[in-house]
């Protein structure tokens, strides 16, 4: 029959303290940042050179800030397109700001997407762009 041997413990060194830590705060830590962007579909109605822009609004409904990297236009008519915010490099926890786009003269019947590239874990958050009417082509 073996014998037993008796339990011995160690203190713990820094590192390990540190990386028991490190594991604690990723998994015990509160929701990161989570946006959305409504409307997803934009729509730039034109009346001969009037546009009127289209408006959508970009929210952190999480728990913490996240970081704007960019934001940006994809797709055939993406030239056509600028934009005007109030959202600044960064967006608090449970904030909104608005994102204003507007269409190019001449640009005709456009279509593009809206791409705001984030620190958020659902980035990017992108909105179709659809321009309708008559903008002076």
């Amino acid at each position: 029959m073996r014998s037993r041997q008796p339990l011995e413990l160690r203190a713990a060194t820094p590192a390990v303290i540190a990386a028991a830590f490190a594991l604690l705060m990723i998994f015990a830590a509160p929701a990161g940042a989570q946006l959305t962007l409504s409307p997803d579909r934009i729509v730039i109605h034109c009346v001969n050179s009037h546009c009127t822009p289209g408006t959508t609004t970009l929210t952190n409904a999480g728990k913490s800030q996240v970081a704007i990297y960019s934001i940006s236009f994809e797709g055939e008519g993406a030239r056509d397109f600028s934009e005007t915010n109030n959202c600044g490099s960064t967006l608090p926890a449970g904030a909104s700001c608005s994102i204003s786009i507007s269409v190019a003269f001449g640009s005709g019947n456009s279509t593009g997407e809206l791409t705001i590239d984030a620190s958020a874990p659902n980035s990017p958050q992108k909105a179709l762009i659809r321009v309708i009417g008559n903008s002076g082509s």
